[in-house]
């Protein structure tokens, strides 16, 4: 179990950066197990979002503004993007967005390599993809 001291450091960790990424595979529909945990450390009512009662429709002001955040995602089969057959039990990248939306992060790129335990053909196909993306995002969020 984390010290008083270590879940200080990684919550000051957290808010204080301005641009920022995390990778995560996808167990079972959703995150792992630790990612959670520290997700848990991040999420403090009145340092990184407060309650709007008078706001029945968003509930949640986000303390945490002006970030920008890179989630890097891997799925061991496909169909999990927006539109796609399995979209509906993509609780991933949805979850991630949702609780970084909370604490007022709204800039938020996700990139996603699908496919990782099928053929390595659709996994090459997938990684490409992922490496065009990360590129891109290199040559309009980190210049």
């Amino acid at each position: 179990m984390p010290t008083p001291a270590k879940k200080s450091n990684c919550f000051s960790n957290f808010v204080q950066f301005i641009r920022g990424g995390y990778s995560s595979p996808m167990y079972n529909w959703s995150i792992p197990s630790t990612l959670k945990a520290y997700i848990d450390q991040i999420l403090r009512v009145n340092e990184t979002f407060k309650p709007d009662r008078a706001n029945i429709q968003h509930p949640y002001v986000g303390l945490l503004e002006d970030k920008v955040l890179f989630l890097l995602l891997s799925r061991g089969s496909q169909g999990y993007e927006k539109g796609e057959y399995n979209e509906r039990i993509n609780f991933q990248s949805t979850y991630l967005k949702m609780v970084f939306n909370v604490i007022g992060i709204s800039n938020i790129h996700v990139i996603s390599v699908n496919g990782t335990s099928l053929d390595p053909e659709n996994l090459k196909i997938s990684m490409d993809t992922a490496q065009q993306n990360i590129r891109a995002l290199i040559d309009t969020e980190l210049v």
